[in-house]
């Protein structure tokens, strides 16, 4: 296991037992930012999916992806930091 993995997990057992971080902030916020990010990957994944079929399922998911155009991910990109090209 790597050092920053351990590093998670000791982190983890001090928020479970109450320790007081140096920067709650921080990890608060990295925790937010991957859910952001996870849901969506969740929604690019449904959709994608979707935009596969021939049926009007897959219509559903071609206009979602055209009408959303990436601003889902240049959402969660940017609130995590990351520079995009949109």
């Amino acid at each position: 296991m790597s050092d920053a993995w351990e590093d998670k997990d000791d982190l983890a057992g001090k928020l479970e037992v109450g320790h007081v971080l140096t920067a709650p902030t921080t990890v608060r916020q990295a925790a937010c930012d991957i859910d952001e990010l996870r849901e969506a990957l969740l929604w690019y994944e449904e959709n994608a999916r979707l935009c596969r079929l021939i049926h009007s399922e897959g219509d559903a998911g071609r206009h979602a992806l055209s009408e959303d155009g990436g601003r889902r991910a240049r959402v969660a990109l940017s609130n995590t930091g990351e520079k995009t090209d949109g």
